[in-house]
């Protein structure tokens, strides 16, 4: 089956993505801890038979398929678990708990074989900057699992959001994800109705919506989501014809970190990453722009912030385009108090507001039909 599946890949990295495909397509995860079960896998005929088994027995079906068309591999066990340095390599101890894959090479592959999700070749923060030991025919090599990087968790969002005369609004934002992102957004789209809610106002920021449609892309755009919103206010407060607006439709940083004062322990973040924004605000005739947000640019060795807002004028829409990176996951207790200064600056900066002017010529407030 194996054979014919990978038999026109071009080289051996495709035939380790297919087959990898098929696992996430086909198995699914269950833990088995009870007994010899923690320790000892699954064979591959049963893993085969019954479509499921745990990070030993899916690991070790994974190895087991790409013998078949004459790919070496190796399980590695290694220490699972966010914020977790790895394994003292000069002091023997079993603080492994947790099984991934190995394919060894000038550019080693590794494989997440638990996940449906996990993007190929990409470990995530559960397993990265750690020590593996790799299980091969010569006995157990420590080796070191990828360091985690930015650009491998990233999440682009484009919002166009149209007002009615009535200043209710129709949003529409775009998602594209990568990594933790693809893995956090899909974990969205399957939960309740509610809870999605909760996630969307309390955890990334949106404002409370009257109706929304949270969707995942086409199978050919798995790293894509589309959320549709109606919201009946969007603006913070006015001051007589003056409108005061938040120039973005959700928090590019949501959070607020702890106090600096006597730390002395690193700070961890889940993983780097890199946010990056563009809101459109679409008015009707008759509004003008009044104040717009100060462009702010901020780079340290940790991350980097830029955000910047505009008018077109042929358009009629504000434009506001975002970037937010955080290089480092892992921050120096020596650090931490820049570190914490730089996102209270970026915290600061989304605090300021767009302000629109009604104008004579803007049209008169009539009820309208939502509809996406």
């Amino acid at each position: 089956f194996f054979q014919q599946l990978v038999k026109d890949a071009p080289d051996s990295q495709e035939k380790v993505r297919r087959i990898y495909d098929f696992l996430q397509n086909n198995f699914r995860y269950v833990s088995i801890q009870l007994g010899i079960g923690g320790l000892r896998p699954f064979s591959a005929q049963f893993t085969d038979e019954k479509k499921y088994g745990d990070c030993k027995a899916l690991s070790n079906y994974m190895k087991a398929a790409l013998k078949t068309v004459g790919i070496r591999s190796h399980v590695a066990i290694i220490n699972a678990g966010y914020n977790e340095e790895p394994v003292d390599a000069s002091f023997p101890a079993s603080n492994f708990n947790h099984v991934v894959l190995c394919v060894p090479g000038k550019d080693s592959i590794w494989l997440e074989c638990t996940s449906n999700t996990a993007e190929f070749n990409q470990l995530g923060a559960f397993t990265e900057n750690r020590n593996a030991l790799l299980i091969t025919e010569e006995g157990g090599v420590l080796v070191t699992t990828p360091r985690s990087n930015a650009a491998a968790n990233t999440i682009t969002t484009h919002s166009v959001v149209k007002f009615e005369p009535d200043l209710s609004v129709l949003t529409n934002t775009r998602m594209q994800t990568t990594g933790a992102f693809t893995e956090m957004v899909n974990d969205i789209i399957k939960e309740p109705r509610d809870e999605q809610k909760k996630t969307l106002v309390f955890y990334l920021g949106y404002k409370q919506p009257d109706e929304f449609v949270l969707a995942p892309g086409e199978a050919k755009e798995a790293q894509q989501a589309t959320l549709k919103m109606a919201v009946s206010k969007l603006h913070e407060f006015n001051a007589g014809s003056k409108y005061f607006f938040n120039p973005r439709i959700h928090k590019i940083w949501p959070g607020k970190l702890p106090s600096a004062e006597g730390r002395k322990l690193d700070y961890y973040f889940r993983y780097p990453y890199v946010k990056n924004d563009t809101t459109v605000l679409q008015f009707p005739d008759g509004y003008v722009p009044e104040v717009l947000p100060k462009e702010k640019k901020l780079d340290t060795d940790y991350a980097s912030y830029a955000a910047k807002t505009w008018f077109d004028v042929k358009e009629k829409a504000f434009y506001t385009a975002t970037t937010l990176v955080l290089k480092k996951h892992k921050i120096a207790a020596a650090d931490y108090g820049k570190v914490k200064t730089f996102f209270d600056e970026v915290a600061a900066d989304e605090a300021q507001k767009l302000v629109v002017k009604k104008t004579d010529a803007a049209p008169a407030a009539t009820e309208v039909k939502k509809a996406f």
